[in-house]
């Protein structure tokens, strides 16, 4: 996010911030200047979300209606939301939309260690598993890889941006290869 504010400052852009969960719980009007975009890093930074869930159908509502003018739009999600889709297609007609997705390795593959107790942050509900069980293990990681399969040919059928970053690698290459290809495709 830190990034992608001073990119747009130094490019002399607004920039705006809607943080939610299945509620719009923070909105920061698009705004110019170094000041407002480190307001934007803190309020990122130092949220507390109010609400379980996630709700990014409501969350680009809201966008589509407080946002008026044309705007490059960067929504940054794990996409575990089911029901994005709509939300995703619907500002994309307005509004260039990048979708970028937020992964970790831990999500993908569980590690051999036994019992594991498991919160579920969206719901609030608590599963204890066998990850010593290979089954389990393999099953895990097909369905993840499932799902992740599943996100990419959703983006490319829909012709909208998506750009998929992992947390245990640098994003500086991703974002800097992203947009030399956009630019390239873009002119």
């Amino acid at each position: 996010c830190a990034l992608l504010s001073f990119s747009a400052i130094k490019n002399n852009d607004k920039v705006g911030l809607i943080i939610f969960t299945e509620k719009v719980e923070k909105y920061v009007p698009p705004r110019k200047g170094r000041s407002h975009v480190l307001r934007v890093i803190r309020e990122v930074l130092h949220h507390e979300p109010r609400h379980p869930g996630t709700d990014t159908e409501n969350a680009l509502e809201f966008f589509g209606r407080v946002q008026k003018k044309r705007s490059v739009v960067f929504l940054l999600s794990d996409f575990l939301d089911p029901e994005f889709q709509n939300g995703i297609r619907q500002v994309s007609r307005r509004h260039d939309l990048i979708s970028i997705h937020l992964s970790d390795p831990w999500e993908m593959k569980l590690p051999n260690a036994g019992l594991l107790q498991l919160h579920d942050a969206e719901t609030g509900k608590i599963a204890v598993i066998n990850s010593g069980s290979s089954r389990i293990r393999k099953r895990f990681q097909s369905q993840n890889r499932s799902r992740h399969a599943e996100l990419k040919r959703f983006f490319k059928t829909s012709g909208l941006d998506y750009l998929p970053i992992s947390t245990d690698t640098s994003y500086i290459e991703p974002l800097i290869k992203f947009f030399r290809q956009r630019a390239l495709r873009i002119r």
